[in-house]
This record gives structure tokens, sequence and C-alpha cells, in this order.
């Protein structure tokens, strides 16, 4: 076939080649398929309906290029443009990625896969900013607890470490364990020693000693005898305040000072100072005598408890007495004597009066 002519038939043993003239497209036509040897060439309509864009301009057909618009599409943000100038919303990136680049002119949004925190290209970090369609995963490193803190929480993909303050063993407790890492202070209770006896140490290594071992106050208070002494002006005569009413009154006194009865001892019993020394006859002083008496009460305690000891009586000696149907006039300020170790101090109480003047009247 000549160049103007393409094969229709191909020559074999009964038949010759059967070539055709290639068609010429019209005026109104172009190119759309270049004729060749295998087929014809193929002419399209030229479009004559075309419509521009802002910011284009039209191209006329030509014999081998349908009319077309040149220049860029001018698309408003967060659209692109499609063939045929035609503006349209940009992809959204799916869960799981964000955006790249793209989502003007004609590209549309590019997306990438999200950071993940905490992987292997990103050890140690956690997602301070959660990943978009607009932005990637901001990664932060973990946190490390600063001394005196530890993980109460443990650093995720998701979240940073949270601290906690190491906890400080109460009085009466000691640290097994020190805070550190991930887990808080382990506090466990110091050995408690019976009587007589005084805690070498609060830690692992502390033992019960006894008290003769002990030569300075501040290392066993436990072992320090003080004597807490006052004295309670009561609405009682003498003879009204008999063995019962010292029992109860001792029992009483027991209760809101925390200690056994036997640290509890009545060391003088008097009528009242003040009425003794009045000046009035002596029939008005017997019944002044009969208004009141002094008792003067000492109470065993150690270094350690005195506190708790005075505190209790000065506050609360006068309500708990009323329990045991005893009035309390008034109450001389709460005193202890220094400590003594060794059990070189008062000998214990037995409940019981130790001084009592029950004549008091003028001769």
């Amino acid at each position: 076939c000549s160049d103007d002519e393409f094969e229709v038939l191909g020559c074999t043993a009964e038949h010759d080649r059967v070539c055709s003239t290639c068609t010429e497209c019209s005026d109104d036509e172009f190119e759309a398929l270049e004729c060749a040897a295998e087929h014809d060439r193929v002419c399209n309509v030229c479009s004559s309906d075309l419509e521009c864009a802002e910011g284009q301009e039209l191209v006329a057909c030509t014999a081998t290029e349908d009319a077309k618009c040149e220049g860029d599409c001018t698309c408003a943000a967060g659209e692109v443009a499609r063939e045929g100038c035609v503006c349209e919303v940009c992809a959204v990136c799916a869960a799981g990625t964000f955006k790249v680049g793209g989502c003007e002119g004609s590209s549309d949004t590019e997306c990438d896969q999200c950071t993940v925190c905490g992987d292997d290209e990103h050890p140690n970090t956690f997602a301070s900013s959660e990943c978009t369609a607009e932005a990637d995963t901001v990664c932060a490193t973990c946190t490390t607890c600063d001394a005196g803190y530890y993980a109460t929480a443990a650093c995720t993909a998701e979240a940073d470490t949270e601290c906690g303050e190491c906890s400080e063993c109460e009085e009466g407790y000691y640290a097994s364990e020190e805070c550190m890492g991930a887990e808080d202070t382990t506090c466990v209770p110091c050995l408690v020693c019976g009587e007589g006896t005084f805690l070498t140490a609060c830690d692992a290594s502390g033992e019960c000693s006894d008290c003769s071992a002990c030569n300075d106050e501040a290392l066993c208070p436990a072992c320090a005898v003080v004597e807490v002494t006052f004295t309670a002006t009561l609405q009682l005569t003498v003879a009204e305040f008999d063995q019962d009413k010292q029992d109860s009154y001792v029992a009483a006194v027991a209760r809101t000072s925390g200690v056994a009865t036997d640290k509890v001892s009545i060391t003088s019993i008097q009528p009242s100072a003040t009425n003794s020394q009045s000046t009035a006859s002596t029939s008005s002083r017997r019944k002044m005598l009969a208004s009141g008496i002094d008792v003067e009460t000492a109470v065993q305690t150690t270094s350690e408890g005195v506190q708790a000891v005075t505190t209790s009586i000065s506050a609360g000696i006068e309500t708990e007495l009323l329990t045991e149907g005893i009035t309390v006039q008034s109450l001389t300020p709460v005193e202890a004597s220094a400590p003594v170790l060794n059990g070189e101090g008062p000998e214990e109480g037995d409940g019981s009066e130790t001084d009592e003047n029950e004549d008091n009247e003028d001769d």
C-alpha cells in the first residue's frame, strides 16, 4: 500500500493484498487517530459549544487537535479543577492519613500515613497532638519523673507519663522499699516493744532492748519516766470522798490520760486551801470546809507520752469526772517532772491516797 493508503486485507496464497485510500478529515473535523499501514485515519467532529472558565482562552480546533481552553482554571480555596475546568471540592484524607500537599490548580489532595508515636522509628514518645486530616501526629518525648516522684501511669503512644509525689512514712513507720521508677514508698510499721523495753531503731535493723541499756532519753523516750501532777478541787467533803469515790476518781483520770489505773495515784487529800485560810468563825469555817477538797494527783507516763497526757487532763478531766458523779470546782495547771531513765523515777501509784488530813477543825 502507498503512503496515503492502508491495508484492508492482507496478501495470501489465494488473493492479493487489498489497499484503501486513507480518509481525509473535513474542515469541521480533527484527526483523532493517524492513518497507518494497519488502519484508516479516525476523524472526530470539532467541539463547537466549549465554554472556557474565567482566566482561560479558547483555542480553535486544528487538523490534529480539538478545540480547547488554555490557561489556569480559577477555583475557590479547597477546590480542584477537573477536566473541562470543572471545580470540585478537594478530597479529604481518610482516617490514619493526613494532607501533605495538593488541593490547588488541577492537583487533588495528596495524603500520607500518620506518624505512630512510640514505635521503632519514634521510641519513648507519645502523641502530644493527634493526627488529623490536615496535620500529622506531633510526638513528644515521654516525661521522666523528677526526684521525689514516681510514675503512677506509664507513658503510652497516646499519653505522657503521669507522676505522683512519693509518700513519706508516718510516725511509727519506716520505708522498707524506697520510692523509685513506677513504685511508691513501701511503709511498714516499726516494731512495737513491750513495757520496760525500747526500740533501738525504727527500721529493718530495729530490735527491742531492755530499758536498763538506755542512757539517752532522746534515743529511748519510752524508757524515760515522767510524773504529771495536778490538783483538782472537788465539790465533796473529805468524808464523802471515800474509797469507792477515790477508785472512781482514779479510773476517770486513767481513762482521760490513756494510762492504766496503777499509773495514777492520789498523793494528798486536803480541805480546799481557799476555805482553810478563811478568817470566819469556827462554825462558819466548818461549813466552808465541807464544801470542797483539794486532791493532789500524780500520773506516771513516759517522755514520749507526756504531751498527750497533760493535754488530755487539762481539756477533758472535768467532763470525765462528771460521768462518775464528781464535780470539779477548779483545776491547777498540770505540771510534769523531769524525765528519769532506767526505772529511777517515781514509784508506780496504787490508785489510793497517800496523805489524807481528815481533822482540820480548830480546837
